[in-house]
């Protein structure tokens, strides 16, 4: 008889703290929830082992972003003052995941970056325009990270809804030739297991996307 030992790690996240902050997302006053997430060892998915912080971010109880703590030191008077722009985090990660994987093949054709301002407008519901774009594709080769690294720095600051339209973003790029070919299965089945969602939750967004 073979005793089949299952074990892992999981992120659990807790909400230490709740309050009101100005919500750039809602462009209004709402509530929030701070939420840390921790890594924690698992033996048959039960959390055993507390592994250290994975990250946290602040999350609009009405519209869902989340977002770096620092927009709590923030107001409606800063972004009219400023006319700044404080992008939630999913919107960070899926123009970081669209660029990565348009500079795995080594080319930047202008055609992959209207495709990614296309996509972004799509899933964010704002726009970013071409000089912008190319800033951040500067930034992100510049950064030097593996899809992997980059999928490990967003995964504590993003809530499940933001992993959600991560994924999309970049399943999205993956069948924008209306092909779907094994080496693309196989990033996107890395993805998923760099966001750390369920085999479900990637149906799900499969048969949205694909039906």
């Amino acid at each position: 008889m073979v005793l089949l030992i299952i074990f892992g790690i999981r992120g659990i996240t807790s909400s230490p703290e709740t309050g009101q902050f100005y919500c750039p997302g809602c462009d209004a006053d709402q509530t929030y929830y701070l939420r840390v997430v921790r890594n924690w060892f698992t033996l048959y998915f039960i959390p055993l082992i507390p592994m250290g912080k994975a990250g946290d971010y602040v999350e609009c109880d009405l519209c869902m972003n989340t977002y770096d703590s620092e927009v709590l030191s923030l107001d409606r008077a800063h972004f009219e003052a400023e006319n700044a722009e404080f992008m939630a985090e999913f919107q960070k990660a899926i123009q970081d995941v669209m660029i990565l994987i348009m500079l795995a093949d080594g080319k930047e054709l202008e055609t992959e970056k209207d495709m990614i301002q296309s996509i972004y407008s799509t899933l964010s519901g704002s726009d970013v325009d071409h000089d912008r774009l190319l800033r951040n594709v500067e930034r992100v080769k510049a950064e030097n990270l593996t899809m992997k690294e980059c999928l490990k720095k967003y995964s504590g600051v993003l809530n499940g809804e933001g992993k959600e339209f991560v994924y999309k973003a970049a399943l999205m790029v993956a069948v924008s030739d209306d092909e779907y070919h094994e080496d693309e299965e196989k990033m996107m089945k890395a993805i998923s297991k760099g966001l750390d969602l369920s085999q479900s939750e990637v149906n799900a967004i499969h048969n949205e996307l694909m039906e």
